[in-house]
């Protein structure tokens, strides 16, 4: 069995995840006329949860000190997504709880939306704007994940589709 380092492969996955967020919601925010607008404002709500107020810091310094959480916070689900993707290569039983535990995270983060959307600025998100960028995530972290783990499965399927 090939040696996988969880490291390595959740700090990809991480990135991917943390930027494609990050693009979608650029994309969102472009489409409406206010281009940053979301990091600004969840940098501004993370000052504000921590202490700082609003006021007296400029929209960059709100888009990078959330830019570096956003992907911290990504990275740290990613290495703990390769970690499980290792262990099920091991023990595809656990599949279930793998499962289950995604369930739970998933509810981590409607937790951890609702609490925030108590601040004033934060509540400009809609929350399925918010959900539609965590499927996102989700979606092209996992099939990283996947075809890192995967890829003889992934060749089958290149394969098929190339001999039509």
């Amino acid at each position: 069995m090939k040696s996988h380092s969880p490291m390595r492969e959740g700090t990809v996955a991480g990135i991917i995840g943390a930027s494609s967020v990050a693009l979608w919601f650029l994309m969102v925010d472009s489409i409406a006329g206010r281009p940053f607008f979301t990091p600004a404002v969840l940098g501004a709500s993370l000052f504000d949860l921590l202490g700082g107020s609003f006021g007296g810091r400029g929209l960059a310094t709100n888009v990078a000190a959330y830019t570096v959480i956003h992907f911290a916070a990504f990275i740290a689900v990613g290495i703990i997504a390769a970690t499980g993707m290792n262990l099920l290569d091991r023990r595809p039983s656990l599949l279930v709880g793998f499962a289950a535990l995604f369930f739970v995270f998933e509810l981590g983060v409607l937790g951890v939306v609702a609490l925030l959307s108590r601040s004033p600025l934060f509540g400009t998100i809609a929350w399925y704007q918010l959900g539609a960028a965590n499927l996102l995530a989700a979606y092209f972290m996992g099939r990283y994940l996947w075809r890192a783990h995967h890829p003889a499965v992934e060749e089958r399927w290149v394969r098929a589709l190339e001999s039509r």
